[in-house]
């Protein structure tokens, strides 16, 4: 399908958005599916440039456990050398100056030494994370001589190189593909479970995957019998303009794990040099072999979106193992494909045609689009818009493959990164831990290029259905509950208001707190201290943050009488009354009782006051009255106490 180019003019997100226009009424920050969100970087856009002033070009992101978001791309150092980059940025948008140098790492050349460096520049596209934190980063290295390199670096969690890695005790490895290397170059990189880094690129005769192990040497068990141990390189089409820009590890149930690689697969169709490239996906087995089973049983995958150069450039594997991929397609225009776990294009997505085209405001031909698969299953695309100069486009598909409407407008979203002609494109896109969408890539205005990365509210906020209520604890514990609904990935967070203070503070579970990361919160070994605090429920999702309404604890004690009842004379002429008093927390209500002659005592109508009065009757001489006191955690019977009328 495609959006009409008319859209344009109502799709534009500008830069400058305010955190007032975004946010909602009181202390919630939450704002439509697709709106900037002003919690990262204050603005929703934050730009760095490694160097200053720098030529630079963010490709690809990755987020870590603890949430930080590590960029990678390139630099450069004011000379005419590139070099390989990365930056990390807290949860907030701001660089995490704990990382490198003030939250920046400049990656050495490849080939010579920084001082002297033999190399026509180092290119990053792709990164990845292991298990223990260590950043991997993969592009191309050039030599002077011409010649280049399939280029992996690996940097330890604090922003240092990692000298463990490779055989040379400086963190790089690069790897030459056959005896050429001359456009040797990784755009994708993946690591197994057995900790083995899958890369997947290009050279000179088209596709290249190769293989390394943990340590960072090429691992000659992945298709070991071929011409080149650890490498397949080899040609789809019938020319020599393939190439791989995508990889992916797949997790085999029972066990076991399978590599799936995308890009494209060129042919002539007509006259020599009319390619039509195609989009391709291929998955190996965990030695490197094609699989027998995926495709046409060998282990390819295809489909032509259009008689044009067509390339899938990001994929993702589902649990299911159906396989979403997004390119290049017809006219430029960002095309999304699914196919099915056995490699056919997948019948139940995009009306039973297995893709969709999405031309909105005409594309570019850069190879440079992300993908992320939201816990739905909705699929988010990025590419690069040309809405005049280059911008930033995001469109959000139903989990079927149909437009999402209620992200952005009709679906799509355009943002201007820097300025109104900022030319802006876009590198890789990956899911925060709350499911916004950051999308990373370059900035350029006049001969200033900057990185930029951005985030994106992805849904709509949750919806706090029932907030807790006021508690009394009555003993030495307490429970507060809410309900949510909203888009997953739901987070909770409890915190609490203390008596006097002007900030909650969040709860963390120990010996006295429970679920503070629940939608149930318990609190137990209650003290006196505990009276008087507030509560309340901090939600976070895709479409941002929201709260429920507090409740207050109280820390209920049952009543105690303090002063047993006594006859008053409180004035006026005849009248008389008794006064009793209980302590009790919260303060206990009363009824008074009266036993006539002698008998049963029963409650007197409206006597709820302190003290209780009335003009008595001589008859009533003798009677007795009582009071009882009541709360949330008891009751209590005063002793009684004898009328006498004078």
């Amino acid at each position: 399908m495609r959006l009409p180019r008319s859209v344009l003019a109502s799709l534009t997100v500008a830069a400058s958005v305010t955190a007032a226009a975004l946010a909602l009424s009181g202390p919630a920050r939450a704002a439509a599916p697709g709106a900037l969100d002003t919690g990262w970087a204050g603005t929703g856009i934050a730009t760095t440039a490694p160097y200053s002033p720098g030529d630079d070009e963010g490709t690809a992101v990755a987020r870590q456990q603890n949430g930080r978001i590590v960029v990678v791309g390139s630099a450069y150092d004011g000379t005419s050398y590139p070099h390989m980059a990365v930056v990390r940025y807290l949860t907030d948008g701001t660089l995490d100056t704990t990382f490198g140098s003030a939250g920046k790492a400049i990656v050495p050349s490849f080939f010579g030494t920084t001082a002297s460096p033999d190399t026509n520049g180092d290119l990053a596209y792709a990164v990845a994370l292991q298990p223990d934190g260590k950043i991997l980063v993969a592009g191309a290295a050039s030599h002077a001589n011409g010649m280049g390199a399939l280029a992996v670096t690996r940097y330890n969690t604090d922003g240092t190189p990692d000298h463990t890695f490779g055989a040379n005790g400086n963190g790089r490895v690069t790897v030459r593909v056959g005896t050429g290397g001359y456009d040797d170059v990784v755009r994708g990189i993946a690591v197994q479970p057995d900790g083995g880094i899958v890369l997947a690129g290009a050279y000179a005769g088209g596709w290249t995957v190769a293989r390394l192990t943990a340590a960072g040497v090429l691992d000659t068990t992945f298709d070991p019998s071929g011409a080149q141990p650890g490498v397949q390189a080899f040609n789809l089409g019938d020319s020599l303009a393939d190439s791989a820009y995508a990889v992916s590890v797949e997790t085999l149930s029972p066990s076991g794990f399978a590599i799936v690689v995308g890009g494209s697969a060129a042919h002539t169709p007509g006259a020599p040099g009319a390619f039509n490239e195609d989009f391709a996906v291929v998955r190996f087995t965990s030695a490197g072999a094609f699989d027998p089973t995926f495709g046409g049983g060998d282990g390819i995958a295809t489909t032509n979106p259009g008689a044009s150069f067509d390339a899938v450039t990001s994929l993702a594997v589902r649990s299911d193992g159906k396989i979403v991929v997004a390119g290049l397609g017809p006219a430029a225009a960002l095309t999304v494909a699914r196919f099915t776990a056995a490699g056919a294009l997948d019948p139940t997505f995009a009306a039973g045609t297995g893709r969709v085209t999405l031309d909105v405001n005409g594309d570019p031909a850069v190879p440079a689009t992300g993908l992320a698969l939201m816990a739905d299953g909705s699929i988010l695309a990025a590419d690069t818009s040309d809405n005049g100069d280059d911008d930033a486009q995001l469109v959000k598909l139903t989990v079927s493959g149909a437009v999402d409407t209620s992200f952005g407008t009709d679906g799509v979203v355009t943002t201007n990164i820097r300025t109104a002609n900022s030319v802006d494109r876009v590198g890789g896109v990956v899911l925060d831990a709350n499911g916004r969408l950051i999308v990373v890539g370059s900035s350029a205005v006049g001969s200033s290029t900057r990185w930029f990365a951005a985030r994106y509210f992805t849904a709509a906020a949750a919806t706090v259905t029932a907030s807790p209520v006021d508690t009394v604890a009555c003993g030495s514990t307490a429970t507060f509950q809410a309900t949510v609904t909203g888009a997953a990935p739901l987070h909770y967070a409890w915190q609490v208001l203390n008596p006097g203070a002007s900030k909650y503070v969040s709860l963390v579970d120990g010996p006295t707190v429970s679920g503070s990361t629940t939608t149930a919160l318990s609190l137990s070994s209650l003290t006196a201290a505990d009276d008087g605090k507030r509560y309340h429920l901090t939600v976070t999702n895709p479409g941002g943050i929201v709260y429920s309404a507090s409740a207050l604890l109280t820390v209920g004690t049952a009543p105690a009488v303090t002063s047993q009842p006594t006859q008053i004379s409180p004035g006026g002429p005849g009248v008389v009354g008794f006064t009793a008093a209980a302590s009790g927390n919260p303060g206990p209500t009363q009824k008074w009782y009266v036993s006539v002659a002698g008998g049963a005592y029963t409650v007197i109508a409206g006597a709820t006051s302190n003290p209780y009065t009335f003009t008595p009757t001589a008859a009533q001489n003798g009677d007795k009255y009582k009071a009882k006191f009541t709360n949330a955690c008891g009751s209590v019977l005063t002793a009684s106490a004898t009328l006498v009328v004078s």
